[in-house]
């Protein structure tokens, strides 16, 4: 790079890649301002036709002026370069120089920043655009951000709105061998004027040629701010936090000072969060009810610095002040084409200020240095207005990955950095219908499900988890649209799949149905009472078929057990035993008949103790051994065997009848044997034999 023709002359030059032609400085306008992109625009001439523009854009390109104190430099990339006509033999030619933040402008993002501060953040946009000429004058401190979104955003905007909620200007030092942003937020980042750093005010005068540094207009602007700045907020791990903060400052002496700003929801979770909102915002609201303008001739001067002002209109005005803004006007005096009126409409403003009298001026808004300065709330944020999806992550391995509240982690769609792993997003909350102090409804969406995302407010910083829908890859349990009328749910076991909870409703006219399915086991709980009305109001009552494939307990602790048929029979099949316990009575009645068939095996009655009575009060009892014996014994006791007719023992033609009239025994052969002694007596007793009657015995005696 070379400077322009004359510098030494003239005192100002245009440096840049201009090759072998010669050019000669012009004018210059240089536009500056805490927390804004400075601009320069600047004028050239040449004699060169073939000058070609096209090698100046993209390059390195300065404008260099002498001052008492040195060469002061101004420098850039040059973005434009514009032929704006020719006149006595010269081209000229305007450019546009834009220090290295202008080309976060050209690019935009939307990512996801986890655990790092602010400056971290804003350190790292500009080194991954390969812009590291920057550094912090910081005295406050700026903890990590659990989660910070930029959303379809440029990269300058994205650091300009986290610089502006933070309470963070910056500005330039054209010294180095390139510009330099340095990053500021307090008064003690900035510089003195050089020099010492006074300018005393003098006020214009056209016929007078004062060429030391010095202040020639000088003007006050206030106006009426609010005087308190309150916030709240909420968190929900401390909902019963109240995270209302204030801050107040009162500016004038009119009775207008006191009126509040009152903002709500302000991206802060810890009441030492909220009061450092709330101050900063205080300072920008105070810092706007006075501020001061004024037009200098110091070459020196620049956004950012700070500079001592003696001799002014007012003696309570003398003191030192912030330049806040500052547009220099540069111009060449002696140099060729310096006087040239240039034709061309293309010039759309005048490079020049109406009061200065030599080739350099400075007009500056400028305020007290005992106030801090904060930028103002410019940049807008990014809102998310409507829905978007994003996708379940976790740790890989895993189904499903939540915390104590249900929240999950999920990669947007748009996330290219995002490695679809526990680290994608903050913990997002999800809505469910219903919730409460320990009762509500939980479902944990669940890895690799696609979900439905809104953000309060339509802060991206702020997701919500509001639904979950179906694609290509996880698709509905049943075939759509051939089970259109059925819905329910569906669960699936974790982990590994394969298996399932289900219920479903199938509202398929006249074919209706719910089926539930539970994977294994199934726990039904009822505190109070339970009813359940199979068939009610059809024509088909209904059944009800219980299929068990292993076991079945009931236990009723307490309280009566009622089963009733009250039209129709019960058949009951056991394949192998039947067991009963009942701790007290057993009562069984039956209106008809009761039979008991027993295939194989035996049948015993045991009463362990008590009696065991039979009673038929009309009919008959029958006691049939086909195949086998009947044994009747009483151990400790008796047996009686009552009749009001008859009684009768029978084996083939022999018998035993007692009836009314008496006893009958007949047989083939009637033995009767006494071990010890026989005794028959009757006051009439027929003993006769039809063939042969003996009486035999040991001594036989008859009377």
């Amino acid at each position: 790079m070379r400077p322009s023709a004359d510098f030494d002359k003239i005192g100002s030059a245009i440096v840049g890649r201009f090759g072998r032609s010669t050019v000669h400085f012009r004018a210059a306008r240089i536009t500056e301002e805490l927390s804004t992109i400075p601009e320069i625009r600047a004028e050239f001439l040449t004699t060169d036709r073939e000058f070609n523009t096209e090698i100046l854009l993209g390059t390195r390109m300065r404008l260099l002026m002498k001052t008492d104190f040195g060469v002061r430099k101004f420098q850039g990339i040059c973005i434009s370069v514009e032929y704006l006509g020719s006149s006595e033999g010269f081209a000229l030619y305007a450019v546009e120089i834009r220090p290295w933040l202008w080309f976060l402008t050209r690019s935009s993002d939307t990512r996801i920043f986890q655990g790092k501060s602010t400056i971290e953040i804003i350190q790292d946009v500009c080194n991954d655009l390969g812009f590291s000429d920057h550094r912090t004058r910081l005295s406050g401190s700026y903890g990590a951000r659990e989660y910070c979104v930029q959303y379809n955003e440029t990269d300058f905007d994205f650091v300009s709105r986290l610089m502006e909620g933070e309470g963070i200007t910056y500005y330039f030092d054209y010294s180095g061998e390139s510009e330099e942003m340095i990053l500021a937020d307090g008064i003690g980042a900035h510089d003195m004027l050089p020099g010492g750093g006074a300018l005393p005010f003098r006020a214009f005068d056209r016929n007078s040629r004062i060429e030391s540094p010095h202040v020639f207009e000088w003007s006050r602007k206030g106006r009426i701010v609010s005087g308190k700045i309150s916030l709240v907020d909420y968190d929900m791990k401390k909902p019963n936090t109240d995270l209302k903060v204030s801050s107040s400052i009162k500016k004038g002496i009119h009775s207008h000072g006191t009126y509040e700003r009152y903002e709500v929801n302000s991206s802060y979770s810890q009441i030492q969060a909220g009061e450092k909102a709330a101050r900063i915002r205080m300072e920008r609201e105070a810092h706007q009810a006075e501020r001061f303008l004024c037009a200098a001739n110091a070459a020196w001067l620049g956004a950012g610095f700070i500079f001592t002002l003696i001799n002014a209109p007012s003696i309570k005005e003398n003191g030192k002040y912030l330049v806040l803004s500052a547009t220099h006007h540069l111009r060449s005096t002696g140099g060729p084409g310096a006087d040239i009126e240039m034709l061309s409409p293309a010039v759309s403003a005048p490079l020049s200020h109406p009061n200065e009298s030599g080739h350099y001026v400075c007009t500056m808004e400028v305020a007290r240095s005992t106030e801090p300065f904060r930028p103002a709330r410019k940049t807008a944020s990014p809102l998310i207005t409507g829905v978007l999806t994003a996708v379940v992550t976790g740790p890989s391995g895993e189904e499903i990955y939540t915390d104590e509240y249900g929240r999950i982690k999920v990669q947007f769609h748009w996330d290219r950095e995002g490695q679809n792993d526990e680290n994608t997003t903050c913990w997002v909350r999800t809505v469910v219908p219903w919730s409460g102090r320990g009762w509500g409804m939980f479902a944990i969406p669940r890895i690799g499900q696609e979900v439905v995302v809104e953000f309060e407010r339509g802060n991206p910083n702020r997701p919500l988890v509001t639904g979950m829908v179906y694609n290509a890859a996880t698709k509905p349990p049943h075939d759509f649209p051939a089970n259109a009328t059925m819905s329910g749910l569906r669960t699936n076991s974790s982990k590994g799949g394969g298996g399932f909870h289900e219920l479903v409703f199938e509202d398929l006219k006249d074919e209706e149905y719910v089926r539930m399915i539970s994977e294994k086991d199934y726990f039904l709980n009822i505190k109070n009472n339970a009813e359940v009305t199979i068939g009610m109001d059809k024509q088909d009552p209904g059944d009800l078929t219980q299929t068990i494939h292993r076991h079945k307990t009931e236990t009723l602790k307490t309280g009566d057990y009622t089963f009733s048929i009250e039209d129709g029979n019960r058949k009951v099949r056991i394949a192998k035993n039947h067991a009963e316990s009942i701790g007290g009575k057993s009562d069984t009645k039956i209106t008809g008949d009761t039979t008991q068939t027993i295939t194989q095996g035996d049948f015993t009655a045991t009463v362990e103790m008590g009696n065991h009575a039979t009673d038929v009060d009309m009919g008959n009892i029958s006691t049939k051994a086909g195949m086998g014996n009947i044994s009747i014994n009483a151990d400790l006791g008796k047996i009686d065997m009552e009749a009001m007719q008859s009684i009768t023992l029978k084996v083939g033609g022999n018998s035993i009848k007692i009836d009314q009239v008496g006893v009958t025994i007949k047989g083939m052969m009637v033995k009767i044997e006494g071990t010890a002694m026989l005794s028959a007596k009757a006051p009439m007793s027929d003993i006769k034999g039809d063939a042969i009657l003996i009486l035999k015995g040991g001594l036989t005696v008859i009377n």
